[in-house]
């Protein structure tokens, strides 16, 4: 199923062409979660928000959702069509509840940044938000396994690995 008919299609190879960057999303999403449970510093918090977010929006992202920039967007739709993008709005509400808070306090520098509406205490939500995050990656990978991707993906991961030096 095509999540939507206004976004072209990829050019041969380009899915796989992606795989390093969303390798890259992993396993720094990984790492910053292992540093951040060794010593709570902001920029470690800061890392592992920016890649749960990322991996966040990947995997539970609608092209629909991304408008005028659906064109550039990639979503675990398009490497497991069996993924189902709407699990995480019931079985995740902290990737939701902290979702403008980490847009208005890590993403973009704005006026929100000062908004005593906008601030939430997002060190108390990060092992929340990572265990979501980890649980749903763990779906999608069972997603991906009617699909060709699996040894790709983990391919991407290992080379990438490697190139980091992460263990």
């Amino acid at each position: 199923m095509d999540p939507s008919p206004r976004r072209p299609p990829f050019r041969p190879g380009e899915l796989q062409e992606l795989l390093p960057h969303l390798a890259y999303d992993f396993l720094m999403f990984g790492y910053a979660r292992a540093e951040w449970s060794k010593g709570r510093q902001r920029y470690i918090l800061e890392a592992l928000l920016l890649h749960a977010r990322n991996l966040r929006d990947f995997l539970f992202g609608r092209i629909e959702e991304y408008g005028r920039d659906a064109d550039k967007a990639v979503i675990a739709l398009d490497y497991a069509p069996a993924w189902n993008p709407d699990k995480g709005n019931h079985n995740y509400p902290v990737l939701w509840d902290t979702d403008q808070a980490i847009n208005a306090q890590l993403a973009h520098l704005s006026r929100r940044r000062a908004d005593p509406e906008a601030q939430r205490k997002l060190d108390e939500d990060a092992e929340s938000i990572a265990a979501a995050v980890d649980r749903a990656w763990s779906l999608f990978r069972q997603a991906l396994l009617s699909t060709a991707w699996p040894a790709e993906l983990d391919a991407a991961i290992a080379e990438k690995r490697a190139e980091l030096g992460i263990p």
